[in-house]
């Protein structure tokens, strides 16, 4: 099975290290990781890149972590909706660019999000798609929540 995984540059040991984790995960699953970069570059434009390597895949998952951290700014500024943001961790655009490409190829989608991350758009919890939540710890990928095994129903 192929899975593209749409995963931004690391630039710590803990997101190293979760995203080798689910590296592990897929090999030990049998499952091919297809993406744009980590091993897979190429010449063209990475959008391009992208939507190619997406229409060979069977799902996509994305992996969402901090990439920015915004201690203040202002929504619609000077105007009379203006909401303070404060302390706002963002990830890249690419996770909303890939998610949004596989959902419109109607590829089977799931977000693995770190705790505290803005979620809007495509990056949250939605009747269509999972989005599970994390600590980037490594172990979660043996968890019952990753698998899927826990049961939710009350008994």
């Amino acid at each position: 099975m192929k899975i593209f995984v749409s995963v931004g540059a690391t630039y710590n040991d803990q997101q190293e290290k979760f995203v080798q984790a689910f590296e592990a995960f897929l090999v030990q699953n049998r499952c091919e990781r297809i993406t744009v970069g980590r091993g897979n570059y190429r010449a063209d434009q990475p959008i391009l890149a992208a939507r190619e390597l997406m229409q060979d895949a069977d799902g996509v998952i994305v992996i969402g972590f901090t990439r920015l951290f915004v201690e203040k700014a202002f929504d619609k500024p000077d105007s009379e909706s203006e909401t303070a943001i404060k302390n706002r961790k963002l990830t890249t655009i690419w996770n909303q660019l890939e998610a949004a490409m596989g959902f419109g190829l109607n590829l089977p989608l799931l977000m693995i999000l770190e705790r505290g991350l803005h979620q809007e758009a495509m990056l949250k919890d939605r009747l269509e798609f999972r989005a599970l939540i994390t600590d980037l710890d490594p172990v979660f990928f043996s968890t019952e929540e990753f698998s899927g095994k826990r049961n939710t129903c009350p008994t």
